[in-house]
């Protein structure tokens, strides 16, 4: 008698849990009823929310990152056309110094048209000074990052899901599916941003 309470315990146990979501389910659930909450003020489950299929389908790491931040920084300094001997010289110090000299090199040509009476030439000049400034706090910016990635290569930075799931649109009253590609934070406990499938 006893036994068989305990299994039918053991048993149910198990299968309040078993229908419970997984992890992955309940960081697209979260992901998904954000902005539904925020535009409609519902709950996706009001909307007949349902979770088709989720898989992990690869991690990005610091030394996929390092990869993709070397890429930027050669079409930054060489343009879309850089060579591989390029790449693999480059450093960030030498496109910090460009992009330095480039910002010093447009000071005295504003500095020179203001001692000449040609303020107006200085329009131009002063939009091509804050691009290069602005290129050059992104620059310093990729270069700590790129150094700590380089500390510990190995280190997963997101985790990559392929989902699809369907609900009612809150707005045209019809069942939509959708399919995206969903990308975590790097404790791989939350989704942060998602592509669509094409």
């Amino acid at each position: 008698m006893k036994k068989s309470i305990l299994i039918s315990i053991i048993a149910i146990l198990l299968l309040s849990t078993s229908c419970g979501k997984n992890k992955e389910e309940k960081m697209l659930y979260n992901y998904v009823q954000r902005p539904i909450t925020e535009l409609f003020h519902t709950d996706i489950s009001e909307l007949d929310f349902k979770i088709n299929h989720i898989e992990k389908i690869g991690v990005v790491t610091a030394s996929d990152s390092m990869k993709i931040l070397k890429d930027e920084l050669a079409i930054k300094t060489f343009g879309k056309d850089f060579t591989q001997e390029n790449l693999d010289t480059l450093t960030y110090n030498y496109t910090i110094n460009l992009l330095e000299s480039l910002i010093s090199s447009i000071e005295e040509t504003i500095s020179y048209n203001n001692r000449n009476g040609q303020e107006y030439e200085n329009y131009e000049e002063e939009n091509k000074k804050k691009a290069y400034e602005k290129e050059l706090v992104k620059t310093k910016n990729n270069k700590i990052k790129y150094e700590i990635y380089s500390k510990n290569p190995k280190t997963i930075l997101v985790t990559k899901y392929q989902a699809s799931y369907s609900m009612t649109n809150p707005v045209l009253k019809i069942k939509q599916t959708f399919n995206k590609v969903f990308y975590t934070n790097e404790k791989g406990d939350r989704f942060v941003t998602d592509e669509e499938i094409k």
